[in-house]
């Protein structure tokens, strides 16, 4: 049970810190970029 709480926690931070580079990152690739790990990290949620 706790491997499940620490991969939680690892991908909604990861989930956190990438969705606030897409709003503030001033490149639209990279923006598109970190939202492809936001997405992948959300995907991980379900997984």
């Amino acid at each position: 049970m706790i491997f499940q709480d620490i991969v939680f926690w690892m991908l909604a931070v990861l989930a956190i810190v990438a969705a606030l580079g897409v709003v503030l990152v001033k490149d639209l690739f990279r923006a598109a970029l970190l939202l492809v790990v936001v997405f992948i990290a959300v995907a991980g949620f379900f997984v």
